[in-house]
This record gives C-alpha cells, sequence and structure tokens, in this order.
C-alpha cells in the first residue's frame, strides 16, 4: 500500500486543516451578498471633479471593506442613481448595519 506524504506533518494535521478549510468554503458559500451602489454623480459630492470621484468612491469602498469584508461578501456598483438605501443584501434583509454605518462615516472618504 502507498501512502502520501503528509502536508502539514502528519496525518492527524492534514486532516485538521482540510476541516478548517471545509468550514471556510461552508462560510464563504452562506455569507450574505450584499450590493452597495455608490453614487458617480459628482454633484452628489458637492464640488468635486470626476478625478475626486473616483478617488473618493475608491476610499469608500475601502472603508467598507475593512468594516464589513469578514462578515460579507460585498459587491460594489458605481452608478450615476443608486436605487433606495444604495444597499442592498441578497437574503430580503433591508442593509441597515452598512447604511448606517455609510451614513456616519462617509467624511472620511473625502
Amino acid at each position: 500500500m502507498k501512502t502520501t506524504p503528509s502536508y502539514w506533518g502528519s496525518p492527524e494535521a492534514d486532516a485538521a486543516a482540510e476541516r478548517i478549510c471545509d468550514r471556510r468554503e461552508i462560510a464563504a458559500a452562506t455569507a450574505t451578498l450584499i450590493t452597495i451602489q455608490l453614487p458617480t454623480e459628482p454633484s452628489y459630492w458637492g464640488t468635486a471633479t470626476p478625478a475626486d470621484v473616483d478617488r473618493i468612491l475608491d476610499n469608500l469602498e475601502s472603508m467598507i471593506r475593512a468594516e464589513f469584508e469578514d462578515r460579507y461578501d460585498l459587491i460594489f456598483e458605481r452608478t450615476a442613481t443608486p436605487q433606495g438605501s444604495g444597499v442592498h443584501p441578497d437574503d430580503g434583509s433591508d442593509g441597515e448595519e452598512i447604511h448606517s454605518w455609510i451614513q456616519n462615516n462617509w467624511g472620511a472618504a473625502l
């Protein structure tokens, strides 16, 4: 009987690593997908130029990812006319946590 060398040093460690990977894959597969629409219309941001808008949205996306990426799968959609609050979870919830966070923190992206 031929055995495969252990990747992690022992068959037990290999099995433990495999269980951890399985749990992460399950968690990723079951995480709520949230589409976040960000306004591209320069007038929305005051006297911003299109280059300013790109910079602001890059900053805001980065801030939102840092805050929520570990709990949700995030998709960012840049659009001139966001619908509703602009936060759209795929599970039917209202996305209030993220929407409130954006309302309270968007100024830091300027």
